[in-house]
């Protein structure tokens, strides 16, 4: 082993001191930083609350529809469910035919329920005695765009074995617009009560804080032909050309508005 000379030793110790200026000279500097930053630090000074006022808007448009949903079908019962089920499908053959014929497209036709109940036979004591028959439904579900057609249309699937007949409902198939122009009626509406509002209280309006629209448009108003249904299901023959009016349905929105105010009338 090598032992260190008494030159090392010396030139290694004549360095500690410089060492020990450059570590206190360091840890000044942090102290000095650290303070300056905690001096640089402010107090938040609160704000002032928004005050507002928060009133609704209601706006509705009146329109003609342009299309009808209609819902019918057929109904069978016999005592083998074979054949109750072949006479439903025949009927409902028919009645699509007819539905196409009168200008409704495949796209625009749908099954909308198909139900088998089984009847049952009971004794004077009731007691069950076995199966009595079956009665089997269908209906669809067709979107008619031309209203001119209705009418022809219900009385040619009534003569082709319809004898259900659950409702019509009419609507508007691109109801965008309107509800665009009762969007702004309602904003329009909150407006005007937010002025009168702020005149009252002497106040002014500032801007709008936030604005929510709380409801969808209306739906569709519908309308049960129940004496129609009736009179098909008890084989009646219902009036040639069945008179139809679509009326007018209401497309309206409403909306939740606060608005900032400030002391003072305009």
């Amino acid at each position: 082993m090598k032992r260190a000379s008494v030159g090392n030793i010396q030139r290694f110790w004549s360095t500690v001191p410089r060492l020990g200026v450059i570590v206190a000279v360091t840890a000044l500097a942090l102290v000095t930083v650290t303070g300056a930053t905690t001096a640089q630090v402010a107090t938040p000074v609160p704000t002032e609350p928004v005050r507002t006022i928060t009133v609704n808007g209601h706006g509705s448009v009146n329109v003609t529809p342009d299309t009808a949903s209609v819902e019918l079908g057929v109904t069978e019962t016999n005592t083998s469910l074979e054949a109750a089920q072949d006479q439903v499908s025949l009927r409902l053959d028919a009645i699509l035919a007819t539905l196409r014929e009168q200008g409704v497209a495949d796209d625009d036709i749908q099954t909308s329920s198909y139900n088998v109940q089984i009847l049952y036979e009971y004794d004077n004591n009731g007691n069950l005695r076995g199966i009595n028959g079956y009665t089997v439904s269908s209906t669809l579900k067709a979107t008619v765009r031309n209203l001119d057609t209705l009418g022809v249309l219900l009385d040619s699937s009534v003569g082709a074995g319809a004898n259900l007949l659950y409702g019509i409902s009419f609507f508007v198939d691109d109801s965008t617009a309107p509800a665009s122009q009762a969007r702004g009626l309602a904003v329009a509406d909150a407006r005007t009560k937010a002025d009168e509002l702020a005149s009252a209280a002497g106040v002014s309006i500032v801007g709008v804080v936030s604005i929510q629209e709380t409801s969808a448009p209306a739906p569709p108003p519908e309308i049960f032909m129940e004496r129609a249904s009736m009179d098909m299901a008890a084989g009646q023959a219902a009036p040639s050309q069945v008179p139809v009016q679509a009326g007018s349905t209401e497309i309206a929105v409403d909306v939740y508005v606060v608005f900032e105010i400030s002391a003072g009338g305009s």
